[in-house]
Protein backbone atom coordinates (compact mmCIF):
# COMPACT_ATOMS: atom_id res chain seq x y z
CA UNK A 1 0.00 0.00 0.00
CA UNK A 2 2.81 2.41 0.84
CA UNK A 3 4.62 1.61 -2.57
CA UNK A 4 1.19 2.23 -4.25
CA UNK A 5 0.83 5.43 -2.73
CA UNK A 6 4.45 6.62 -2.88
CA UNK A 7 3.85 5.62 -6.84
CA UNK A 8 1.09 7.62 -7.23
CA UNK A 9 2.79 10.78 -5.37
CA UNK A 10 6.15 10.57 -7.63
CA UNK A 11 4.33 10.70 -10.24
CA UNK A 12 2.18 14.03 -9.73
CA UNK A 13 6.16 15.48 -8.82
CA UNK A 14 7.85 16.12 -11.87
CA UNK A 15 10.95 17.55 -10.01
CA UNK A 16 14.49 15.27 -10.34
CA UNK A 17 15.18 13.36 -6.97
CA UNK A 18 18.16 16.05 -7.32
CA UNK A 19 16.32 18.78 -7.75
CA UNK A 20 14.25 18.20 -4.69
CA UNK A 21 17.47 17.93 -2.13
CA UNK A 22 19.12 21.05 -3.98
CA UNK A 23 15.51 22.94 -3.04
CA UNK A 24 15.36 21.24 0.28
CA UNK A 25 18.77 22.66 0.97
CA UNK A 26 18.47 26.26 -0.48
CA UNK A 27 15.00 26.80 1.38
CA UNK A 28 16.58 25.36 4.60
CA UNK A 29 20.04 27.56 4.27
CA UNK A 30 18.62 30.32 3.19
CA UNK A 31 15.46 30.94 5.56
CA UNK A 32 17.50 29.79 8.77
CA UNK A 33 20.08 32.48 7.94
CA UNK A 34 17.91 35.24 6.40
CA UNK A 35 16.59 38.51 7.52
CA UNK A 36 12.98 40.45 6.16
CA UNK A 37 15.25 43.36 5.07
CA UNK A 38 16.28 44.88 1.39
CA UNK A 39 16.42 42.40 -0.84
CA UNK A 40 16.44 39.22 1.19
CA UNK A 41 12.70 39.82 1.50
CA UNK A 42 12.02 39.03 -1.82
CA UNK A 43 13.88 36.16 -1.65
CA UNK A 44 12.38 34.60 1.74
CA UNK A 45 9.04 34.73 0.10
CA UNK A 46 9.97 32.63 -2.59
CA UNK A 47 11.70 30.19 -0.13
CA UNK A 48 8.30 30.38 1.12
CA UNK A 49 6.65 29.89 -1.82
CA UNK A 50 8.88 26.36 -2.36
CA UNK A 51 7.55 23.96 -0.18
CA UNK A 52 3.85 25.48 -0.99
CA UNK A 53 4.48 24.54 -4.52
CA UNK A 54 5.53 21.23 -4.07
CA UNK A 55 2.37 20.43 -1.66
CA UNK A 56 0.04 22.02 -4.64
CA UNK A 57 1.98 19.70 -7.43
CA UNK A 58 0.86 16.86 -5.04
CA UNK A 59 -2.56 18.22 -4.81
CA UNK A 60 -2.50 18.50 -1.25
CA UNK A 61 -4.73 21.36 -1.47
CA UNK A 62 -5.65 21.57 2.68
CA UNK A 63 -2.17 21.28 3.28
CA UNK A 64 -1.07 24.04 0.55
CA UNK A 65 -3.84 26.30 2.52
CA UNK A 66 -2.63 25.61 6.19
CA UNK A 67 0.93 26.64 5.64
CA UNK A 68 0.40 28.92 3.58
CA UNK A 69 -1.75 30.44 6.11
CA UNK A 70 1.09 29.88 9.02
CA UNK A 71 4.16 30.93 6.35
CA UNK A 72 1.61 34.47 6.02
CA UNK A 73 0.70 34.52 9.36
CA UNK A 74 4.54 34.45 10.54
CA UNK A 75 5.24 37.53 7.81
CA UNK A 76 2.75 39.49 9.02
CA UNK A 77 4.44 39.56 12.79
CA UNK A 78 8.35 39.98 11.29
CA UNK A 79 7.49 42.88 9.56
CA UNK A 80 4.39 44.60 10.83
CA UNK A 81 4.50 43.49 14.52
CA UNK A 82 7.86 42.29 15.93
CA UNK A 83 9.62 45.83 15.26
CA UNK A 84 7.10 47.40 17.63
CA UNK A 85 7.30 44.98 20.71
CA UNK A 86 10.11 45.20 23.23
CA UNK A 87 11.03 43.17 26.30
CA UNK A 88 9.89 39.57 26.80
CA UNK A 89 7.03 40.08 24.32
CA UNK A 90 9.98 40.69 21.37
CA UNK A 91 11.74 37.82 22.44
CA UNK A 92 8.89 35.57 22.84
CA UNK A 93 6.93 36.93 19.28
CA UNK A 94 10.70 36.55 17.80
CA UNK A 95 10.78 32.65 18.81
CA UNK A 96 7.21 31.73 17.51
CA UNK A 97 8.15 33.68 14.27
CA UNK A 98 11.95 31.91 13.84
CA UNK A 99 9.87 28.80 14.33
CA UNK A 100 6.98 29.65 11.82
CA UNK A 101 8.80 30.71 8.88
CA UNK A 102 12.62 29.83 9.52
CA UNK A 103 12.38 25.95 10.45
CA UNK A 104 8.81 24.86 9.67
CA UNK A 105 9.29 25.51 5.81
CA UNK A 106 12.08 23.35 5.55
CA UNK A 107 10.68 20.51 8.40
CA UNK A 108 7.38 20.70 5.91
CA UNK A 109 9.63 20.30 2.71
CA UNK A 110 11.49 17.36 3.75
CA UNK A 111 8.87 15.68 5.14
CA UNK A 112 7.11 16.07 1.97
CA UNK A 113 10.29 14.99 -0.23
CA UNK A 114 11.06 11.52 1.96
CA UNK A 115 6.82 10.77 1.87
CA UNK A 116 6.66 11.63 -2.18
CA UNK A 117 9.84 10.21 -3.92
CA UNK A 118 10.69 6.83 -4.05
CA UNK A 119 13.42 4.77 -3.30
CA UNK A 120 14.33 3.44 -6.94
CA UNK A 121 13.76 6.96 -8.19
CA UNK A 122 16.61 8.16 -5.49
CA UNK A 123 18.66 5.51 -5.43
CA UNK A 124 18.84 6.10 -9.75
CA UNK A 125 19.51 10.16 -9.00
CA UNK A 126 21.94 9.37 -6.41
CA UNK A 127 23.93 6.82 -8.64
CA UNK A 128 24.07 9.62 -11.22
CA UNK A 129 26.03 11.28 -8.78
CA UNK A 130 28.74 9.11 -8.23
CA UNK A 131 28.24 9.18 -4.47
CA UNK A 132 29.59 6.01 -2.21
CA UNK A 133 27.11 3.02 -2.01
CA UNK A 134 27.34 3.67 1.89
CA UNK A 135 25.64 7.22 1.41
CA UNK A 136 23.25 5.83 -1.23
CA UNK A 137 21.93 3.08 0.71
CA UNK A 138 21.49 4.65 3.58
CA UNK A 139 19.63 7.56 2.12
CA UNK A 140 17.20 4.99 0.38
CA UNK A 141 16.69 3.78 3.48
CA UNK A 142 15.51 6.70 5.24
CA UNK A 143 13.41 7.43 2.51
CA UNK A 144 11.25 4.06 2.83
CA UNK A 145 11.74 3.86 6.96
CA UNK A 146 10.00 6.96 7.63
CA UNK A 147 6.26 6.30 5.14
CA UNK A 148 6.15 2.65 6.12
CA UNK A 149 6.66 3.53 10.29
CA UNK A 150 3.92 6.60 9.46
CA UNK A 151 1.65 3.75 8.23
CA UNK A 152 2.68 1.84 11.14
CA UNK A 153 1.49 4.74 13.44
CA UNK A 154 -1.66 5.21 11.56
CA UNK A 155 -2.75 1.60 12.28
CA UNK A 156 -1.71 1.92 15.90
CA UNK A 157 -3.70 5.17 16.44
CA UNK A 158 -7.42 3.01 14.84
CA UNK A 159 -6.36 0.08 17.18
CA UNK A 160 -6.30 2.46 20.20
CA UNK A 161 -9.17 4.83 19.18
CA UNK A 162 -10.80 1.28 18.90
CA UNK A 163 -9.95 -0.18 22.10
CA UNK A 164 -10.41 2.96 24.17
CA UNK A 165 -13.91 3.93 22.92
CA UNK A 166 -13.17 7.35 21.07
CA UNK A 167 -11.46 10.56 21.48
CA UNK A 168 -13.07 11.31 25.23
CA UNK A 169 -11.34 8.23 26.36
CA UNK A 170 -7.71 9.36 25.02
CA UNK A 171 -7.64 12.96 26.70
CA UNK A 172 -9.03 11.38 30.40
CA UNK A 173 -6.53 9.16 29.84
CA UNK A 174 -3.49 10.30 28.47
CA UNK A 175 -0.73 7.84 30.08
CA UNK A 176 -2.34 4.41 29.18
CA UNK A 177 -3.03 5.88 25.22
CA UNK A 178 0.75 6.94 25.11
CA UNK A 179 1.56 3.23 26.22
CA UNK A 180 -0.43 1.90 23.55
CA UNK A 181 1.59 4.00 21.27
CA UNK A 182 4.88 3.50 21.99
CA UNK A 183 5.18 -0.17 22.92
CA UNK A 184 4.02 -1.74 20.03
CA UNK A 185 5.05 1.51 17.88
CA UNK A 186 8.80 0.53 19.20
CA UNK A 187 8.43 -2.69 18.64
CA UNK A 188 7.36 -1.87 14.88
CA UNK A 189 9.97 0.10 14.24
CA UNK A 190 12.86 -2.66 15.36
CA UNK A 191 10.59 -4.90 12.91
CA UNK A 192 10.91 -2.73 10.00
CA UNK A 193 14.32 -1.93 10.73
CA UNK A 194 14.97 -5.73 10.24
CA UNK A 195 13.14 -6.29 7.31
CA UNK A 196 14.57 -3.26 5.57
CA UNK A 197 18.71 -4.38 6.30
CA UNK A 198 17.48 -7.99 5.12
CA UNK A 199 15.58 -6.40 1.70
CA UNK A 200 19.02 -4.39 1.12
CA UNK A 201 21.17 -7.42 1.09
CA UNK A 202 18.52 -9.45 -0.43
CA UNK A 203 19.21 -6.83 -3.37
CA UNK A 204 23.00 -7.62 -3.35
CA UNK A 205 24.43 -4.12 -1.52
CA UNK A 206 27.40 -5.95 -0.40
CA UNK A 207 28.27 -7.04 -3.52
CA UNK A 208 31.67 -5.06 -5.37
CA UNK A 209 30.99 -3.59 -9.19
CA UNK A 210 28.43 -1.00 -10.89
CA UNK A 211 24.93 -2.04 -10.39
CA UNK A 212 22.19 -1.36 -12.73
CA UNK A 213 18.43 0.47 -12.29
CA UNK A 214 15.43 -0.17 -13.84
CA UNK A 215 14.48 3.73 -13.25
CA UNK A 216 16.02 6.35 -16.04
CA UNK A 217 16.32 9.70 -14.54
CA UNK A 218 17.07 12.67 -16.40
CA UNK A 219 17.20 16.03 -15.67
CA UNK A 220 14.57 18.15 -17.56
CA UNK A 221 13.93 21.86 -18.00
CA UNK A 222 12.42 22.31 -15.01
CA UNK A 223 15.12 21.03 -12.91
CA UNK A 224 17.76 23.31 -15.09
CA UNK A 225 14.94 25.97 -14.21
CA UNK A 226 15.03 25.37 -10.19
CA UNK A 227 18.80 25.11 -10.28
CA UNK A 228 19.30 28.83 -11.78
CA UNK A 229 16.70 29.92 -9.48
CA UNK A 230 18.30 28.30 -6.32
CA UNK A 231 21.66 29.82 -7.51
CA UNK A 232 20.36 33.45 -8.07
CA UNK A 233 19.11 33.51 -4.16
CA UNK A 234 22.50 31.69 -2.84
CA UNK A 235 23.93 34.78 -4.63
CA UNK A 236 21.37 37.38 -3.77
CA UNK A 237 22.13 36.25 -0.07
CA UNK A 238 26.24 36.50 0.21
CA UNK A 239 26.04 40.00 -1.46
CA UNK A 240 23.43 41.37 1.13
Amino acid sequence: AVEADMETKSQSVSFDPRTKLLLLITVSGILVQGKMEGMLIGVNLCMLAVPLLFFWMDKRYKKTIKYGLIFLTGVILELGILPRLTGQSAVLAAAVISLMIKIMPGLALGMHIVMATEPAELLCALQKMHMPNVIIWTLCLVFRFFPTVKEELGYTLDAIYIRMGGIKQLILRPVTALEFVFVPLITSVVSIGNELLMAVLTKGFSMNGERTNVRVQKLRVQDYVAFSLAGVAWVIKFLT
